[in-house]
């Protein structure tokens, strides 16, 4: 082994030779490759109007992720725009086959909420912020939000040298003044509200690609984008959540969207709960959502990212009706269901008693 090396010398000190050329410089460096992931929501909780609004939101990485050591491909995130009242949320969960779809989530997810915090504040005719003056209004704004969100996208993929396809993911945003939910909507996410008379279900639907485990992220388009309002219905609360905590606990379309409200309540009411302030409720629910999403029980069922924001109209929840769950029906339901589903697939025959193990 020979010790010696040679120091090496600055170029204009380098001893020239009539056929030397000189070295190619170094390539530039890869943008996807030196870029740092994106900021985490590894949970926020906050009140907001006095105690009107609490809101709680945390993305975790999935078990199957940290297996595979892929970043967490959800984000969420919300903000309060106090001079109206109003609280804007949003999630977003990354394709998996794309690489940088933890970017595009993201990026998809900040760009719609700034959008329309400045859509919402812009002034209108009488110079006072325009806020949600119709529905029809509403719905436009959602609309462009969702445009500025698309192309925030593609900019970063720009920046970072990628092709788009790779930063795809869903988007669900809810604009809410405590009383009316104004949503757009592209993707499995989804957004499950209840109401001050008792009632709840799904706001939005899911959308799923032809294949079954497909699905259409926000890159599918304005024609495909959903984006609705709640018409006299009073809004006391409502979840978001992206497909790993959403099919927990609803059922498919299939089974209509059936909603498992006994999760829903656990997460709402200690929410909104009397005798402590809105700001304790909400870190204490934050608390306890972490704990339960990141139990071994729970990330033995759900191995995907988990992504979940929960907002309350502290006193339409405290002050209107409180669901009843009948689990015995929701049992019966879930049994006749399998029955159906079994008929389908092999007849109205009964399933084979089990063998006797070989002697």
């Amino acid at each position: 082994m020979n010790d010696h090396f040679e120091q090496a010398r600055p170029a204009s000190e380098a001893p020239s030779h009539p056929d030397a050329q000189p070295d190619p410089p170094a390539p530039p460096a890869d943008p996807a490759q030196t870029a740092s992931d994106p900021p985490a929501q590894t949970g926020r909780a906050d009140s907001y109007g006095n105690g009107m609004f609490s809101v709680v939101a945390l993305s975790l990485q999935g078990a199957s992720h940290e297996k595979k050591n892929i970043p967490c491909q959800d984000y969420c995130n919300y903000l309060y725009i106090e001079e109206l009242q109003i609280l804007v949320a949003a999630v977003a969960d990354g394709v998996g086959s794309c690489a940088l779809s933890h970017w595009g989530a993201y990026t998809a997810v900040e760009r719609a909420l700034s959008f329309l915090k400045e859509a919402l504040l812009a002034p209108g005719e009488d110079g006072r912020p325009r806020g949600m003056a119709s529905s029809q209004e509403g719905g436009r704004m959602m609309r462009e939000a969702f445009s500025a969100a698309l192309e925030a996208v593609e900019d970063k993929a720009a920046e970072m040298q990628r092709l788009s396809y790779s930063f795809q993911s869903t988007l669900t945003v809810a604009i809410y003044d405590g009383k009316t939910l104004l949503y757009g909507h592209a993707g499995d996410d989804g957004i499950v509200a209840q109401q001050a008379d008792g009632s709840y279900g799904m706001t939005t639907s899911r959308m799923k690609g032809e294949e079954a485990s497909s699905v259409c992220p926000l890159q599918i388009g304005p024609d495909k984008w959903q984006v609705g309002v709640t018409i006299n219905e009073d809004i006391s609360g409502f979840l978001m959540a992206t497909d790993g905590v959403l099919d927990s606990f609803v059922d498919s379309a299939a089974h209509h969207s059936r909603v498992y409200y006994p999760f829903m309540e656990s997460v709402l009411y200690p929410l909104c709960a009397d005798g402590e302030t809105p700001g304790e409720n909400a870190r204490q629910v934050l608390d306890k959502l972490r704990e339960t999403l990141l139990s071994d029980g729970y990330r033995r069922q759900v191995t995907d990212d988990i992504t979940l924001l929960a907002v309350t109209n502290n006193l339409l929840m405290n002050n209107g009706v409180r669901p009843v769950f009948d689990q015995k029906k929701w049992d019966e339901d879930t049994a006749a269901y399998a029955r159906q589903v079994h008929e389908k697939l092999y007849g109205t025959q009964p399933a084979a008693p089990p063998q006797e193990p070989a002697a």
